[in-house]
C-alpha cells in the first residue's frame, strides 16, 4: 500500500516554474493526452465534463485551482473522499489509467531526456524528497497534507495537475477503482475449485505462472482470452499472492486482466450491437457485465 501512495503523490509534485522544469512538467501532460488519444479518448474534454459533473455533485467548489485546494482541504476535515454515481466516462478514464513507469517512458522513451539531466531537474530531487516524506504515510488524511504541502492553488491551474487531481478522484471514489486498496487476506474469500478457474500465480515476483506453466503477458492476454471465449459466463480468475508480492505488480497484473476481461467485451459487443463496448449506453454496458460478469478471486498463500 506504501508504494501506490509514494505513487499517487509523485504523479503530483513538481515545484520549480524555471523553464527546463516547464518543459518537464508540459512533455508529461501531452505524453497523458496521447495516452488517451491512443485509446480513442479526448482527454481536454473528458475532464472538462468530469470536473463539471463532479461541481454538480458538490465534490468541487469551483473549475479553478482554489477548488482542487478544497477538494483536499474536506478530505483532511473528514477523512474520506466523497462518492457520487459512476459514469461510463469515469469507469473509460479509469480504465486507461497510465499507470506502471509512466514518467519514466515518457521523460526517456518518448522525449529521450538525458538520465544526467533529469537527475539534476527540480521534479526529479523533489519527487526523492517527497519519496522521502511519505515514508509511513497509508492514509488518505496524511496524503492530502502532503500534497498541499507542497502544490498551491495556483499549481492546479497547470493541465498536468489538473489532470491528476480528477484523474485521482475517478481511481480512489470507487473501492474496486481504488487506488490505495489492500491486498485481501485468504480469510475473505471461498477459494474456487481449481479445474475451474483460470490460475495466475504471482508469488514470484521475477515468474508469471498460469496454470503452472511460466508464460509472458502476450502469452497471458492470448490463454486468458481463450478461456474466457470458452468458459463465458461461468468464467472466473484466481489471483495467487503472498507477503512476498510487491503491491505494484500485484497491480499491474490485476489491472492487466480488467483490460482482458474488457477486450472480451469488446469482442461480444461488436458481435451483438456493432459498437466497441466503451461506445454502449450503459444500460447495454450493464447487460453484458451482467451475463460476462469479472470475476477475480484473489488469495493469499502464505
Amino acid at each position: 500500500m506504501k508504494k501506490i501512495i509514494i505513487v499517487l503523490i509523485s504523479l503530483f509534485i513538481f515545484l520549480s516554474s524555471n523553464a527546463q522544469e516547464e518543459t518537464i512538467k508540459d512533455k508529461l501532460y501531452t505524453c497523458m493526452v496521447n495516452h488517451y488519444h491512443g485509446n480513442n479518448i479526448d482527454l481536454n474534454a473528458s475532464l472538462d465534463t468530469l470536473e463539471n459533473y463532479l461541481i454538480l455533485n458538490d465534490i468541487l467548489k469551483s473549475n479553478d485551482g482554489n477548488g482542487k485546494v478544497q477538494y483536499y482541504q474536506t478530505i483532511i476535515k473528514t477523512g474520506v473522499i466523497q462518492g457520487v454515481e459512476r459514469t461510463s466516462l469515469m469507469d473509460s478514464l479509469a480504465l486507461y489509467y497510465p499507470r506502471t513507469d509512466f514518467i519514466n517512458n515518457c521523460i526517456f522513451v518518448v522525449n529521450d531526456l538525458d538520465s544526467s539531466q533529469f537527475i539534476k531537474s527540480q521534479f526529479y530531487q523533489t519527487t526523492e524528497k517527497v519519496k522521502n516524506d511519505a515514508e509511513g504515510l497509508i492514509d488518505l488524511v496524511s496524503v492530502s497534507k502532503l500534497i498541499l504541502s507542497n502544490l498551491s492553488a495556483k499549481d492546479f491551474e497547470h493541465p498536468y495537475y489538473r489532470a491528476n487531481m480528477l484523474l485521482s478522484f475517478v481511481m480512489t471514489s470507487d473501492r474496486e477503482q481504488a487506488y490505495i486498496r489492500a491486498i485481501p487476506s485468504a480469510d475473505k474469500v471461498t477459494r474456487p475449485k481449481k479445474k475451474d478457474g483460470f490460475i495466475i500465480d504471482i508469488t514470484n515476483n521475477s515468474k508469471l505462472l498460469v496454470n503452472d506453466e511460466d508464460i509472458d503477458l502476450k502469452k497471458l492476454e492470448l490463454s486468458l482470452l481463450e478461456y474466457l471465449n470458452s468458459n463465458n459466463k461461468k468464467s472466473h480468475i484466481l489471483l495467487i499472492i503472498n507477503t512476498k508480492t510487491e503491491y505494484d505488480y500485484y497491480l499491474e497484473i490485476h489491472s492487466f486482466v480488467e483490460n482482458v476481461y474488457t477486450k472480451f467485451w469488446d469482442q461480444i459487443s461488436i458481435k451483438k450491437h456493432n459498437l466497441e463496448f466503451r461506445q454502449l449506453v450503459e444500460k447495454e454496458q450493464n447487460e453484458i457485465q451482467s451475463r460476462y460478469p469479472l470475476r477475480i478471486f484473489e488469495i493469499s498463500d502464505k
